[in-house]
């Protein structure tokens, strides 16, 4: 019995389709597998950025701790407070460490309201407006008194919905909540002022702003250093760490260093105020 008409072709044919749908299972596997390789690898390089990031964080800390060491460290250990960069090459990074000593700057929690309407001055506010400024910067640390009531009524007639806290500052940008206060006079005082330095500025550590202000306000002269440098202050270190890849972390802290005690944590940040 001969063959029905056209079978061979049709046999063809699905030959033809059972391949086609090889090659798109085939094809559906290999799109698979190359998904799954590609999340495998995102997971693997995001767990070596955890990792490094981790290990980038612990220098960071140690250098703190290595900065403080410094500080307070004699003879050739010892690392002045002048913002002179110390690097340390450990597992690959570099650590660069700053110490920088706020003996030579004013804290506005503590400075007597002449030099402060002084140093007002020297950046540029008038007379009248410098001592109003003073006089609120001097209301806003002191303790409350019978004017409160007419302090909190004058904050809100100049557009500011609070009022002083009547108590120490605790960064330099919380002079910008004063009333009268304007970020340009805030970036001139900002590199004059600490709000953690526990004594008047030191001779001959004083920047010539801040000696133009004692002339100006007419007070005693500033204070001489101490015999062998002793003395309490605040040192702001800062440690940066570079992983050669493009990757830094900074951290930033604040300590007091004084003589027969220690040293005290006072701030501790991500990066400097």
């Amino acid at each position: 019995m001969s063959a029905p008409p056209f079978s061979g072709a049709r046999k063809a044919d699905e030959r033809g389709f059972a391949l086609l749908i090889t090659l798109w299972t085939l094809a559906g596997l290999a799109f698979l597998v190359t998904m799954i390789l590609a999340a495998a690898g995102s997971e693997l390089r995001e767990m070596r950025l955890a990792r490094r990031t981790t290990q980038m964080q612990t220098l960071a800390e140690g250098a703190l701790w290595s900065g403080v060491f410094h500080a307070m460290a004699s003879s050739g250990q010892h690392w002045a407070g002048d913002n002179a960069p110390h690097q340390q090459n450990v597992d690959g990074m570099i650590l660069t460490i700053r110490l920088r000593s706020e003996a030579g700057l004013i804290n506005p929690s503590l400075v007597e309201r002449p030099l402060l309407q002084a140093l007002i001055a020297q950046c540029g506010a008038d007379a009248a407006r410098a001592e109003s400024l003073a006089a609120n910067i001097i209301a806003w640390r002191s303790p409350a008194s019978s004017t409160t009531a007419s302090e909190r009524n004058a904050y809100l007639a100049a557009g500011l919905p609070y009022q002083p806290p009547h108590a120490a500052f605790e960064t330099i940008g919380e002079l910008g909540l004063v009333s009268g206060m304007t970020p340009a006079l805030l970036a001139c005082l900002r590199p004059h002022l600490s709000a953690t330095q526990p004594e008047a500025p030191h001779t001959p550590l004083a920047d010539p702003v801040i000696r133009a202000a004692y002339t100006r306000s007419g007070g005693s002269p500033l204070p001489a250093a101490r015999p062998g440098g002793h003395r309490a202050e605040s040192i702001e270190i800062t440690v940066d760490v570079q992983d050669g890849q493009g990757g830094m972390i900074r951290r930033a802290a604040t300590w007091l260093i004084a003589p027969g005690t220690g040293s005290t944590p006072l701030r501790l940040a991500s990066a400097p105020d």
